[in-house]
């Protein structure tokens, strides 16, 4: 070996001639005339290179497998180069299962709030905020009564900043809605929030339950105008 590199590939041999044993009478060779590359893996691509044998390197063929002879170098070496070999890297734990999504009930009477969603989205006239209900529980389920319809009523309001956190503004839209089988959906165009939409609105809603109370619900932060730069 005329180098460091060299010299590490005579110790990672070492290394495994001795944790494998020398197998019965390997074959003892040499590197031809020109020097070559020695290879993590049995191909010449994707394969680390590990060093270079010179040309007359004593080398013991150990396998051979797709056109590569796996060798061991004999040599010796200042015992100061020696290192000892890094533990392997204990197995990451495999992310945690997501939970499943709640089971629906089936009883208007468990309904305990309106669960609200809204986004808005591109359509081919412009933008539009699309608006979801959902009857949940005090759990979060869903309340799901195959065939029943119950009334209710989406408003729109801006969102204020406060201290402390956030306050409802003016109305800008209201609607009637109507729940079918627990869940209800409606789209407002922008243009009907105003000539100049609000950067963020809050939407509220109602749902009759009749003869059990009314439930309302929420949501806030929802993203309508990004902030004009002058």
């Amino acid at each position: 070996m005329a180098s460091s590199s060299r010299t590490a590939v005579v110790a990672l041999a070492l290394a495994w001639s001795a944790a494998q044993g020398v197998q019965d009478s390997p074959q003892l060779l040499r590197v031809g005339a020109e020097a070559t590359t020695l290879k993590a893996l049995p191909r010449a691509e994707g394969s680390p290179d590990l060093g270079e044998l010179l040309p007359g390197t004593a080398v013991r063929v150990a396998e051979r497998r797709d056109g590569f002879a796996r060798v061991i170098v004999e040599g010796w070496l200042p015992e100061s180069a020696l290192a000892a070999m890094p533990e392997a890297a204990p197995e990451p734990e495999p992310p945690p299962a997501p939970k499943p999504p709640p089971e629906p009930v089936h009883d208007l009477a468990l309904a305990h709030h309106v669960g609200v969603s809204a986004e808005v989205r591109a359509v081919e006239k412009g933008r539009e905020l699309a608006v979801t209900l959902e009857l949940r529980t005090g759990q979060n389920q869903p309340v799901i009564v195959e065939g029943s319809r119950q009334s209710g009523r989406v408003r729109v309001f801006q969102q204020l900043k406060v201290a402390g956190g956030r306050a409802r503004g003016k109305e800008l839209v209201a609607r009637d809605v109507e729940f079918e089988s627990g869940r209800a959906t409606i789209v407002f165009a922008l243009s009907e929030l105003g000539e100049e939409p609000p950067r963020t609105v809050l939407v509220s809603a109602t749902a009759d339950l009749k003869p059990h109370p009314a439930v309302h619900g929420a949501a806030t932060d929802v993203a309508i105008a990004a902030r004009q730069r002058p």
